[in-house]
């Protein structure tokens, strides 16, 4: 471990220059041609295993990372021996009153077909045990307003469908209808929809939303919509927990099965287990970097505490672990602020810098190395990346993790060369106003500079 911290802080300090002027310069005139002065643009990119800068623009300027910080998550996750673990949710009891516990594991990626395999015959209650994690229902700096997006869902070690519904008004020309899944009473539906002819088309005259202010349940859909039309939308909902007890009570009914009300509780211990589902690590660390998807990273983050024996475990454990592993690599107090685990708040603050040196550590970790590198987008092929680098030198050879959040973007990964070591980079935009897409292409355009030069 010190030989490995040793390193990486043996890297040049800032100022720094690249080794290729000639890069530099382009990659300079194309932020200049962008951005000018008015917004900030961090870039920092290295051989994997030489530590040679290859280039280097503000890398120690402490910037918004977005989803990038999922990356030091799962980076921390797997040095602490993360990703080949399971989670496993079950179904246990009964217990002496004859209720039947879902049991919470912090399984982000538990859905609806999950929830059916658990939905056995045997008659009784439903209690519900999310008691692994603690802690606030939101992470620390999210925005109230994004409610209620299903990106941004209620934090629970017990959820479904990534604790959101999925709402469906259709356009019957008898009426509209309203379709939810996960079924359940646990949200009740108020729809106020025409059916007409003259409605816009594809279901765009229907806004669908939830009374979030109130911490609410009720789901209000609005507006008109044509005949065969319809509209869609999903949602978080509050109680994560308590909805997918009311989703496997539906689905036990809808069987004929006997089953009492749902209640919220801690399972008794010892009880037998009549059902399971189970989910590797890998399988939640690709969801959360592939996929970019806050609920994952957040179930990392407070999973990496339960994994050190933290229970019940709250975001603060868990960063607790994050801050450490990065002290170990030189990026102690002073140099972050992380408050959460997915990025998606305005307070976290990182270096491209930081991003290069967790990425070249996991580099010198064999295990951690493949699981990482076969979790990040690819581009032109999957994940956040299918639509970006389709065509041109880095399709299929640049793997990373993006980021956006309201006025930054970030872009952070691997180049791969063959026979030779792979370039890592950070790259991170921010301060801009109107939206991502043209600094999204700035982002690709310095990565692309960067790939042509060292290819």
């Amino acid at each position: 471990m010190f030989t490995r911290a040793l390193a990486l802080l043996l890297l040049p300090a800032a100022p720094l220059l690249a080794q290729d002027p000639v890069l530099s310069a382009r990659v300079e005139a194309r932020i200049q041609s962008t951005a000018g002065d008015a917004v900030d643009v961090s870039v920092f990119a290295i051989e994997s295993t030489s530590g040679r800068v290859v280039l280097a623009r503000n890398p120690g300027r402490l910037m918004h990372p977005a989803s990038t910080l999922k990356v030091v998550t799962a980076a921390a996750f797997l040095v602490a021996g993360g990703g080949g673990g399971e989670v496993v949710t079950t179904l246990r009891g009964p217990d002496p009153d004859g209720t039947l516990w879902l049991v919470g594991a912090g399984d982000p990626l538990l859905s609806t077909p999950d929830l059916e395999r658990l939905a056995i015959s045997a008659p009784g209650a439903i209690g519900v045990d999310a008691s692994l994690f603690a802690g606030p229902r939101f992470g620390t700096g999210w925005m109230w307003d994004d409610e209620p997006g299903a990106f941004m869902p209620h934090l629970s070690a017990l959820s479904v469908d990534g604790a959101a519904i999925r709402v469906r008004v259709v356009g019957d020309p008898a009426g509209a209808r309203a379709e939810i899944e996960p079924p359940g009473e646990h949200v009740s539906v108020e729809l106020a929809v025409e059916v007409r002819p003259d409605a816009p088309a594809d279901g765009e005259g229907v806004e669908i939303d939830r009374d979030w202010m109130e911490r609410g349940r009720t789901v209000r859909a609005t507006g008109m919509v044509r005949p065969g039309d319809s509209a869609e939308a999903r949602l978080s909902v509050p109680d994560p927990a308590l909805a997918a007890g009311r989703a496997l009570r539906a689905m036990r009914l809808a069987r004929g099965t006997p089953c009492g009300e749902v209640r919220s509780g801690v399972a008794p211990a010892g009880l037998p287990v009549l059902a399971k589902v189970v989910r590797s690590d890998t399988a939640i660390l690709a969801r959360s970097l592939k996929d970019s998807d806050n609920l994952s990273a957040e179930c990392l983050l407070r999973l990496l505490a339960v994994r050190a024996g933290k229970t019940p475990a709250t975001a603060e454990d868990g960063l607790a672990l994050v801050r450490a592993h990065l002290a170990s690599l030189g990026q102690g107090e002073g140099r972050h602020r992380i408050v959460d685990g997915c990025g998606m708040s305005h307070y976290d603050l990182v270096s491209a810098r930081l991003l290069v040196q967790v990425l070249r550590d996991v580099e010198g970790r064999e295990g951690a190395r493949a699981t990482l590198r076969e979790a990040l987008p690819i581009a032109g092929t999957d994940g956040t990346l299918a639509r970006r680098f389709r065509d041109g030198p880095a399709a299929g050879r640049v793997r990373a993790k993006t980021g956006t959040i309201s006025g930054a973007s970030a872009l952070a990964g691997r180049f791969e060369r063959p026979g030779r070591e792979p370039i890592l980079f950070a790259v991170l935009v921010q301060n801009y106003v109107g939206p991502a897409g043209p600094w999204r292409d700035l982002l690709d355009a310095i990565v692309l500079e960067i790939v042509e030069a060292e290819r």
